[in-house]
């Protein structure tokens, strides 16, 4: 009877070589795929952060726009509901010495609406405050 022999052919590669370079191409992915994710949400936040900073600073122009204006919703709450985002104005008086108001104290607040708040989805909210003076209205 003959041995056989056992040769090797040049330029192959085992099964253990193949399944160690699976499991790294298999680890890579999932980090590529990790970081992509990361980077959607990060957008997104940036999104909805960038939409509350520009109704913040259109509501605040309407505000000093109008010194009769009052407490509650914001004037621009059909942009707010857009977004997904709430909007609050406060309103305070600072009472002049004949009981009108001398300085009114504006105060807005936008923030991720309730619902979405509830499930991490939302904006930090975002406060800005203004004084409005009511004896300089329809002065240039």
């Amino acid at each position: 009877m003959r041995a056989s022999s056992h040769r090797r052919l040049p330029g192959g590669f085992t099964l253990v070589e193949m399944l160690v370079a699976l499991a790294v191409l298999a680890a890579v992915a999932g980090a590529l795929i990790a970081l992509q994710v990361g980077a959607v949400r990060a957008q997104r936040a940036a999104e909805r952060l960038h939409a509350a900073a520009g109704l913040l600073a259109g509501e605040l122009v309407l505000q000093r726009t109008e010194a009769a204006a009052g407490t509650g919703a914001c004037r621009s709450a059909a942009a707010a509901a857009e977004a997904s985002l709430d909007c609050e104005v406060e309103r305070s008086c600072l009472v002049a010495r004949d009981g009108g108001c001398e300085l009114v104290l504006v105060e807005v607040r936008v923030g991720a609406a309730r619902d979405e708040a509830a499930g991490g989805g939302g904006v930090a909210p975002l406060t800005a405050r203004t004084v409005v003076a009511p004896w300089l209205e329809g002065r240039p």
